[in-house]
């Protein structure tokens, strides 16, 4: 009795090995003459097979995309989660370094350390010259509370910055809101020293402001890498 008949070989190249258990039968044959002859032989197949087949990859695939999307959903969540989470703490941080350094002018006499509370006083005397009435006291401490809320939301926004572009990992988050607080400083010291530039008063405000504005970005930059 004749062993199982091995149709094809395993070299590169070759097509796959068959192993019929009925050699010398009809069937084997024609998959003798179909695997010698290399015009490939159409698969017939009826039109509710066809049907079902692609039903079954459809909703294999439409499973996959749906579990794909819920993992990107659920990830945009809690990246803006996260997002929100730090976003509140450095603007409450940047507040507190701002609040800070306002009381540095009336509770320190070293001159120096009241330079950045007097320039945080200075940018807010355009928006009291705006508003009527702004001189009272409910209505200036109103604005001069909106004037500190915005700048805590703009160096919250500095601070955001500076983490998604730093280098290091390891740094505290609460450095993040001191640069963004101190950054926003600085900010309004160099448009205090140009705009005195500008209106060509007397060059030594605007020394001042420049310098205090570099000095500013330098403790910005060492608070947000070092």
């Amino acid at each position: 009795m004749q062993g199982p008949l091995r149709i094809g070989g395993l070299g590169a190249g070759s097509s796959p090995s068959f192993i019929n258990p009925f050699p010398g039968s009809k069937e084997t044959r024609v998959l003798e003459e179909s695997h010698t002859d290399r015009a490939a032989v159409p698969l017939k197949i009826s039109w509710c097979d066809a049907f079902l087949m692609w039903c079954a990859a459809s909703l294999s695939t439409d499973r996959s995309f749906i579990v794909i999307v819920d993992d990107l959903l659920s990830m945009v969540h809690s990246t803006n989660a996260t997002w929100r989470r730090s976003g509140i703490r450095d603007t409450v941080i940047v507040m507190g370094v701002l609040l800070g350094l306002l009381a540095l002018q009336f509770v320190v006499p070293f001159q120096p350390a009241q330079i950045p509370g007097y320039f945080l006083l200075v940018g807010f005397f355009p928006v009291e010259a705006v508003v009527a009435g702004a001189d009272s006291g409910v209505v200036f401490y109103a604005l001069f509370g909106g004037y500190v809320l915005v700048l805590s939301l703009a160096g919250g926004v500095a601070a955001t910055v500076f983490r998604n572009r730093t280098r290091n990992s390891e740094l505290a988050s609460w450095r993040f809101g001191v640069a963004g607080g101190l950054a926003v400083t600085g900010a309004i010291a160099l448009l205090f020293s140009v705009n005195t530039l500008l209106s060509g008063a007397e060059s030594t405000p605007a020394f001042v402001g420049l310098v205090t504005a570099l000095v500013l970005f330098g403790l910005t930059a060492i608070s947000a890498t070092l």
